[in-house]
């Protein structure tokens, strides 16, 4: 058993399937007194020790017994606890609350103390460590505010190294501040502002933004855990991070609209001409609106057909990953790191212009509707090379940001003509 203290039911929840894959059984725990200091603390054989994952405002720690301590090389629980192999975690004396019986599996419920050494070894015989240094864990800060009158809070948390737990402790905490700012059970609203600092990296900065009713999904916080998991589970390089800081804002409100329908000024258009649109949108619960906004056609947008797609940013995600599946496969770490910054929050409108003509993917990065001649060239690389097609080019291509949650998209056929009137 692992024991969250300070962790929402909610959150618990949601990750309980993932936890109990690892053969952690997570277990909800109330608050519990100082601890002590590492000259107090003692791991003699039979004492109860702690396996410290997540440490400050919140806690997460696994709680068993000391089989051996030999000149402070000590060996404990007897069992496995994840069967991760070599480790770097904190391993910390418990105090010990109850003991809830059971005929199957008794186990206890206990608290981890200051911590004193580190544990190395997660084996199938049990866990083994050393007393002394502390291996480092990563800081996470997480600021949060909700509704007028409610105070803000912030939180520090410190939470272990290890690419598999991190990403879902990291997102527990933040889906456990987010139910405490607002409604457990109704509408919602949530703009999250995260940062994850790299060691020798550009930082990693994205924005999401959710509404929605019947309280806080795990998908509030599915951008950071998409992207945690992603740096830390890359095949490239060694990830290491160095901190992370988010900041929440919550209204007990659902905003969001669908878009419902969309016009133009004309239906053939001439290069360097504005496009000038007009989007129509159904609010949840309100009266219908309409949006205004333009788009240029560069002076040297080829004759032809093209295509004017309106879509909220999660649609414009979707879509491209049909139109250019190799944009989301990076060769590399750079390339992994570009994909990660390009965010898709759902209070963007997405306008671009498209045309039929296909493109190609070189390390990562797009050429456009490119001639017949490169594009058979450069085609002839695929399978040897990072290089893949798209379905269409994308020439241009305009953000715009709401205070609502957009859904939907639409897609307008054009014609662009020199000789348009």
């Amino acid at each position: 058993p692992m024991v969250f203290s300070g962790f929402s039911r909610e959150a618990i929840e949601m990750f309980r399937p993932e936890l109990e894959g690892w053969g952690i059984t997570p277990v909800v725990g109330g608050s519990f007194a100082g601890r002590s200091t590492e000259s107090e603390a003692t791991l003699e054989e039979g004492a109860a020790i702690g396996i410290l994952m997540v440490s400050g405002d919140m806690v997460a720690a696994g709680v068993g017994t000391v089989t051996v301590n030999y000149d402070g090389r000590i060996l404990a629980f007897g069992h496995p606890f994840m069967m991760s192999g070599a480790i770097e975690f904190p391993m910390a004396p418990a105090y010990i609350h109850t003991v809830l019986p059971s005929l199957v599996s008794s186990s206890k419920v206990g608290s981890p103390m200051a911590p004193v050494g580190s544990l190395t070894q997660d084996r199938s015989s049990g866990i083994g460590g050393v007393l002394g240094a502390v291996p480092s864990m990563i800081p996470l800060t997480l600021d949060v505010e909700g509704q007028p009158g409610y105070p803000s809070q912030s939180y520090n948390f410190e939470i272990v190294r290890h690419r598999r737990l991190f990403p879902s402790l990291a997102t527990m905490a933040l889906t456990s501040a987010l139910g405490q700012a607002g409604s457990g059970s109704g509408d919602f609203t949530a703009r999250v502002h995260y940062e994850i600092k790299l060691e020798g990296l550009p930082k990693i900065e994205n924005d999401g933004f959710i509404s929605g009713a019947g309280g806080f999904p795990s998908l509030t916080a599915l951008g950071l855990y998409r992207d945690l998991s992603a740096l830390l589970g890359n095949r490239f390089e060694e990830v290491v991070i160095e901190s992370v800081s988010i900041d929440v804002q919550v209204t007990e409100a659902l905003e969001s609209a669908l878009i419902t329908g969309a016009r133009i000024n004309k239906e053939t258009l001439e290069p360097g001409e504005d496009i000038k649109l007009k989007v129509l949108m159904r609010p949840y619960l309100k009266e219908p609106i309409e949006k205004k906004f333009g788009l240029k056609i560069p002076e040297h947008f080829p004759e032809g057909k093209a295509f004017l797609q309106i879509s909220a940013a999660p649609q414009t995600a979707r879509f491209e990953g049909m139109r250019a599946p190799t944009r989301f496969r990076p060769g590399d770490l750079d390339g992994l790191l570009r994909l990660i910054d390009e965010d898709y929050p759902a209070n963007r409108l997405d306008v671009r212009l498209l045309v039929a003509d296909p493109g190609m993917i070189v390390d990562g990065r797009e050429m456009p509707a490119l001639p017949s001649s490169v594009f058979s060239v450069i085609s002839g690389a695929v399978g040897r090379e990072p290089v893949g097609a798209t379905r269409a080019s994308v020439l241009v291509e305009e953000h715009f940001f709401m205070d609502f949650a957009i859904e939907g998209s639409i897609i307008i056929p054009i014609n662009i003509d020199r000789k348009a009137l």
